[in-house]
């Protein structure tokens, strides 16, 4: 089971040594994922918030296969904005698209007159019943709220998008942009549940992490506790400037100003399965 953990680890090395962290500005929100690969899961019928700047977010859905949805968008336009929300399947194992939807599941408004605007699409979820929602935009400014009738969410009340932050267990060295900016002198704290599998005999851990853990030098942070939730705060070209894990200190004070991130500390996270759900208040 070792060996698999140090394949895995081994395997991803090279892209650890290749990958620079380059930050960009995007939504007045917290919980935004730009890797498809790891879509922000969606809890709420309602997700208000503010865009800005020029990025693709993705989030995920999901709902009974063979229920038809409606999805609705209003948005207080102005000229010279565009924003889309592409509806798809998830990639294969070939990297193609899985079929996710039957009929008109693209949403977009790159012109018209300014002012309060409404989009809604109605389609039938087809597979295995996940969606993925890509919200792409160009905008200096642009309020919005979506509506998605049909799908299936643990919430049972409509809540603002960015109430908390999802951390998937196959983040590791792939860190989760918060969108939080932090200032010299604030105070970070953390507030944490959930349980990620790492596998190859390492065992299920929640965001405390452990101290056994598999002594290599590719983990996120060298800390004491391992295989749990970990955050840094980076500059804008993606250097660390702090770093720590959720096991050895819920609360951090903010020496340099930066951007915080998030990530399940595990070397070789490709194999692990379940996430965190993450809440951060600065103080």
């Amino acid at each position: 089971m070792k060996e698999t953990k140090m394949n895995l680890t081994n395997a991803i090395r090279g892209l650890v040594l290749a990958t620079a962290m380059i930050l960009s500005a995007g939504l007045a929100t917290r919980a935004q994922s730009t890797d498809e690969r790891f879509p922000t899961p969606l809890g709420s019928r309602v997700m208000t918030g503010v865009a800005s700047g020029n990025k693709t977010y993705y989030y995920s859905l999901a709902a009974r296969p063979g229920t038809t949805v409606t999805v609705s968008a209003q948005v207080a336009w102005t000229r010279g904005v565009s924003f889309s929300l592409d509806f798809r399947g998830f990639r294969g194992r070939d990297g193609g698209l899985l079929a996710c939807c039957e009929g008109d599941s693209y949403l977009v408004l790159d012109h018209g007159s300014n002012g309060a605007r409404t989009l809604r699409k109605t389609f039938t979820v087809k597979g295995d019943g996940r969606v993925m929602m890509a919200f792409t935009f160009n905008t200096p400014n642009l309020a919005y709220t979506f509506t998605f009738d049909g799908f299936r969410f643990d919430a049972k009340e409509p809540a603002a998008d960015g109430d908390a932050i999802i951390v998937p267990g196959r983040s590791g060295n792939r860190w989760i942009d918060t969108g939080i900016d932090v200032r010299r002198g604030q105070t970070v704290v953390l507030d944490a549940v959930g349980e990620v599998d790492v596998s190859a005999g390492w065992g299920v851990h929640g965001p405390a992490g452990t101290r056994n853990f598999m002594p290599m030098p590719y983990y996120p942070v060298a800390s004491r506790t391992r295989y749990g939730l970990a955050a840094k705060i980076a500059t804008p070209r993606g250097t660390t400037i702090q770093a720590w894990s959720y096991g050895d200190t819920r609360r951090m004070t903010v020496t340099k100003s930066g951007r915080l991130f998030l990530t399940a500390n595990d070397d070789a996270p490709d194999d692990n399965s379940g996430q965190y759900e993450v809440r951060v208040t600065i103080r």
